[in-house]
């Protein structure tokens, strides 16, 4: 629900650059955390952290030939499947 009205109002490359702050500022606030309190903050502000996948790839879809959409997807999942399997 928020990703939509996000887009249509600020569009999707700011909201991938938002989405990317606000798990930077997540992944500081697990670092910091001295508290529950802490640690719940931080999972609000993670979730806005998972509106960069959707959003690139709508990005990489709408930018390519509907023949190449399928590829792009799937080399976009494999990038995010390794990089979860070799990040943190």
């Amino acid at each position: 629900v928020l990703l939509k009205l996000f887009n249509d109002c600020i569009g999707e490359r700011l909201v991938v650059v938002m989405a990317f702050f606000l798990g930077a500022i997540n992944n500081f606030l697990y670092g910091v955390a001295r508290t529950k309190g802490t640690i719940f903050v931080a999972v609000v502000v993670g979730s806005f952290a998972g509106m960069s996948f959707p959003t690139i790839s709508a990005i990489k879809a709408n930018n390519v030939d509907v023949s190449e959409q399928g590829r792009v997807q799937g080399a976009l999942y494999s990038v995010s499947s390794l990089a979860s399997g070799v990040g943190p």
